[in-house]
């Protein structure tokens, strides 16, 4: 299980990293869609990679472990810093609020900066430890 999601993880930062492009948008401060869980604010990933990846944390995390898995691609964090804007964006969507408690997984990727961050719901901290989230 882990694995495939590394795995999924690192498949959406190096395809970002590699295929980066220009685009300057605001950022919705509410979640897009419920029922979608990649959002690629910067279009940068062909769309069939982004239905892929949300394929993938549908199929994976939310029906089998119920956790609500998002991946949110941004243009810039807008002057905040990356870690700043990762916790607010979490909250502001969210992420993990349609479960049962609070297991919520943000995946977000600002290009500007070329730096990720992962955000992780109380329910979920005893099994993804700031540790191995660091580590990934």
């Amino acid at each position: 299980m882990r694995k495939i999601t590394l795995l999924c993880l690192g498949v959406v930062l190096f395809c970002v990293f590699v295929s980066a492009s220009s685009f300057a948008g605001e950022v919705s401060r509410s979640r897009p869609a419920q029922e979608r869980f990649c959002f690629d604010l910067t279009r940068t990933l062909p769309p069939e990679v982004v239905d892929e990846v949300d394929r993938l944390c549908r199929e994976y995390l939310y029906r089998p472990f119920d956790i609500d898995c998002v991946v949110a691609i941004v243009p810039s964090p807008g002057g905040e810093s990356v870690e700043k804007y990762a916790v607010e964006l979490f909250d502001d969507w969210r992420i993990g609020g349609k479960t049962h408690g609070a297991r919520g997984i943000l995946l977000l990727i600002a290009l500007a900066e070329q730096k990720a961050k992962i955000e992780i719901g109380y329910d979920l901290e005893h099994i993804y430890t700031d540790m191995y989230v660091a580590q990934v």
